[in-house]
């Protein structure tokens, strides 16, 4: 079975993959580099995301066919909604063409069992959480608006590309991580694929 997570930074997605990982004795795939990101200290948003989603599409299609039961801490989709987002920001024109051209590539990605999104019902929670961590870029993504942007493009994103899960579940993100995974763990089939 292979399932991924989907939703806006600093909502647990990795925690959780990280949990249910160990529970369900799950291969922890981890697509990240913001770290990577922040050291360079790109200012061309364009860039950022090239680099976002060439990371994570090489290690999602390289994982998916190297192991059967996987959990994706995060979905190369996600990339999609941080682009609207620059976008949103900067009304670039060549972000715009990018994300016409990432719209169409994301098309071809292997289909995953279940997506799991984890939405954000409490944007205090989310930003504590986002506070709280040891990253280099806390005050960019530490904004209201730029969670709640990404909450809500996420869901519109995978309502749109809803094909390339076979099944979503969407969780409050915001209770505890032994809350959140009884309800995944409850509302998964783990037999189904």
């Amino acid at each position: 079975m292979k399932i991924t997570f989907l939703g806006s930074h600093g909502i647990g997605k990795t925690t959780t993959a990280s949990y249910l990982a160990d529970v369900l004795g799950y291969k922890l795939v981890r697509l990240e580099i913001i770290d990577e990101i922040v050291k360079l200290r790109i200012e061309d948003k364009l860039i950022r995301q090239l680099l976002f989603i060439t990371h994570y599409i090489r290690d999602f299609i390289t994982s998916y066919y190297a192991y059967n039961n996987i959990i994706y801490d995060s979905h190369p989709l996600l990339v999609l909604s941080y682009c609207y987002w620059w976008y949103h920001k900067t009304r670039d024109t060549k972000l715009k063409e990018f994300i016409k051209d990432l719209l169409n590539l994301l098309n071809y990605l292997p289909v995953v069992d279940v997506g799991i999104v984890l939405e954000a019902k409490d944007i205090s929670v989310v930003l504590d959480r986002i506070k709280h961590r040891s990253r280099a870029n806390v005050d960019e993504e530490a904004e209201a608006e730029y969670v709640k942007f990404i909450d809500k493009e996420t869901k519109e994103i995978v309502k749109h590309k809803h094909f390339l899960f076979k099944e979503l579940l969407f969780v409050n993100g915001c209770l505890e991580l032994n809350d959140r995974c009884k309800i995944i763990l409850s509302k998964l089939n783990l037999h189904k694929y």
